[in-house]
C-alpha cells in the first residue's frame, strides 16, 4: 500500500526567495519616501524664497507709498530707496524705514522668529539671505526722465546640501503721481 504524504508549508528556499523579493521592494519603496523628503524640503526653501523676494518688493513699494502719502511734496518719492545699486547689495525689512545699505561686506542671513517673522534684527538665523537692488532707468525708459522710475532686483540666495541657489525678483516703481 503506497501512503500519499502531503507537506503543506514551504521549503528554506522558498522562504529565503520571498524574503529576498520583500527586502528589494522595500529598500525601493524606502529610496522613493527618502527622495520624496528631500524633494519636499528643495521645494519648501524655494517657495520660502519666493516669499522673501515678493516681501521685498513690497517693502521698496511701501517706502515710496510712505513718502508720497505721509509727506506730499516735502521729499521727493525715491527718498530711502535710491542709493542701492547693485553692487551696493541692499537690504530691508518691516523694522526699518529705508534700505539698508552696506550688507555686502557681510553675509547678514535673516533671522527668523514666529512671531516676527523674517528681519535682521532678531530670531535665529535662516539659511537665506535677500539682497536689494535699486537703480534709476538711464536708457530707453518709458516714460522719459529721470525721476519716472526706479528698477528693482531682489534676490534671495540660500545654501542647500552643499549647493548654492538663488531666485531673483526684477520690478519697477513709479511715481505714481505723474
Amino acid at each position: 500500500m503506497k501512503v500519499n504524504v502531503r507537506r503543506n508549508g514551504f521549503t528554506v528556499l522558498e522562504a529565503m526567495v520571498a524574503i529576498f523579493v520583500v527586502v528589494i521592494a522595500s529598500t525601493g519603496v524606502f529610496g522613493l519616501i527618502v527622495s520624496s523628503l528631500s524633494l519636499t524640503e528643495s521645494i519648501e526653501n524655494e517657495a520660502i524664497a519666493w516669499y522673501l523676494a515678493q516681501e521685498g518688493m513690497e517693502l521698496v513699494r511701501n517706502f515710496r507709498d510712505t513718502n508720497m502719502l505721509d509727506t506730499p511734496n516735502s521729499i521727493p518719492w525715491y527718498t530711502n530707496i535710491e542709493g542701492c545699486e547693485v553692487s551696493d547689495n541692499c537690504g530691508a525689512d518691516y523694522n526699518d524705514p529705508a534700505l539698508i545699505s552696506g550688507l555686502n561686506d557681510t553675509p547678514t542671513p535673516l533671522r527668523y522668529d514666529a512671531a516676527t517673522g523674517y528681519t535682521y534684527d532678531s530670531g535665529t538665523a535662516s539659511l537665506f539671505e535677500r539682497r536689494i537692488a535699486a537703480y534709476r532707468c538711464t536708457v530707453g525708459c518709458s516714460p522719459p526722465g529721470p525721476e519716472s522710475r526706479i528698477h528693482l532686483m531682489i534676490s534671495v540666495t540660500w545654501q542647500e546640501r552643499g549647493v548654492d541657489r538663488e531666485v531673483q525678483l526684477l520690478g519697477e516703481v513709479y511715481n505714481w503721481e505723474d
